[in-house]
């Protein structure tokens, strides 16, 4: 029988900041992990999504420790009575758990001590004798003493003379397999997308001051749109251009976004704020001039007789490779077929169903496009209109225009 074990790490502060290996690099996982916690506690916006998203940062904290070759003590293993007592724990005393972050799996070296002193308050009289109770507090405890951070990894070990309780550790949630894939249907309201687009703007300008990156892995593809469309363009003719690392869950790492580096057209369009909705495919109202291609074949059927083509063939982006060469692919085909496409004004109606590495290349090689065309003084006659599929009404809300 496989039975499971919880094994404490120490890890010292340094590594809590940047290190310049992105496989390494759980400084940005730890404040997007963290982010999410207050969003599901304090609001509770969008909790599946939410879930998911800090299911996946608390996997990637857990895969740099196992990851790093120094800096990190293996000390203690927990049996699995622990879980047991979580259980009780939540059962019994459900705010003071969770508001101590009992549950997580990542304590940051400046939340060792707090994290102690609530614990031990809530394990008292009932549970602080039970042995690994009592070495979970004596691991904080040196955690705390020498200025270290603590991450707890979920471990199982083959025991035949054990079973697991009755029912099993129900708490133990499975994690996607693919976590590029898994916002297919964008199911944000308006306000909901708006509150992700600020968060994420705000850790991008977080990361150019910081010269990090950001693990676009989690968000949703009409965020990262949106938020990367507020920084493409000059605010300022002195702007310097700028670029942004890339990141992904499984450790690899794109080509830098463009940012700064077209200057936004002086005539108005309609901006994207959530509330232009489409009731029927493929757009809003009949309009001439307009290519309405999907972004990746095979995603959204129901659209297939009513766009003129799909930028990207499904059995070309799905393929498995690291997410990183997906990203260069959808980079180097989009430029190609803006290429191929170059005569004349074109009004491209992209239908977006998510996969972040082909939005990211899209819109990058999108960019590189048209900073292209303007560096050779060439006036650009691309624009593109990124529409969001939801599956909470199949329908399409319109975004902000690329050009």
């Amino acid at each position: 029988m496989m039975n499971p074990g919880l094994t404490l790490y120490l890890v010292e502060a340094v590594d809590w900041t940047k290190t310049g290996d992105p496989l390494l690099d759980i400084g940005n996982f730890c404040r997007d992990a963290l982010a999410s916690e207050r969003r599901i506690l304090q609001k509770g916006v969008n909790l599946a999504n939410e879930r998911t998203r800090y299911q996946l940062c608390c996997r990637r904290i857990q895969d740099a420790v196992l990851r790093m070759k120094t800096g990190v003590e293996k000390r203690t293993r927990l049996d699995g009575a622990y879980f047991e007592i979580l259980r009780m724990l939540m059962a019994e005393k459900p705010f003071e758990t969770l508001n101590s972050r009992v549950t997580a799996c990542f304590f940051p070296p400046e939340q060792v001590s707090d994290h102690l002193e609530a614990f031990r308050g809530i394990v008292q009289e009932k549970f602080q004798d039970v042995e690994c109770i009592r070495q979970r507090m004596e691991f904080f405890s040196r955690a705390a003493e020498t200025g270290c951070g603590v991450v707890e990894i979920t471990e199982f070990v083959s025991d035949p003379s054990k079973r697991l309780p009755a029912g099993g550790f129900g708490w133990i949630q499975p994690v996607s397999a693919n976590p590029c894939t898994r916002f297919e249907d964008d199911n944000l309201t308006a306000h909901q997308r708006i509150e992700l687009t600020e968060l994420l703007k705000n850790q991008i300008k977080e990361a150019l001051d910081n010269n990090t990156g950001i693990n676009f892995s989690n968000y949703p593809h009409s965020v990262i749109t949106e938020a990367l469309n507020a920084f493409v363009y000059r605010n300022a003719p002195e702007k310097p251009e700028r670029s942004l690392r890339v990141l992904y869950l499984d450790g690899t790492e794109g080509e830098p976004f463009p940012l700064y580096c077209l200057d936004r057209p002086q005539k108005e369009h309609s901006s994207g704020t959530g509330q232009d909705v489409c009731d029927n495919l493929p757009g809003c109202a009949p309009q001439e001039n307009i290519l309405k291609a999907a972004l990746i074949s095979m995603r959204h059927l129901a659209m297939d007789d009513q766009v003129d083509f799909a930028w990207f063939r499904n059995r070309k982006v799905s393929a498995p490779q690291p997410f990183a060469d997906t990203d260069a692919y959808c980079t180097h085909q989009t430029m190609e077929v803006f290429s191929d496409l170059s005569t004349g004004e074109l009004h491209l109606h992209l239908y977006q169903t998510g996969l972040v590495t082909a939005v990211l290349g899209f819109y990058r090689g999108l960019v590189n496009t048209l900073k292209s065309r303007r560096d050779k003084g060439e006036r650009s006659a691309i624009r593109v209109t990124p529409f969001y599929y939801s599956g909470r009404d199949a329908s399409y809300s319109k975004g902000n225009i690329w050009e």
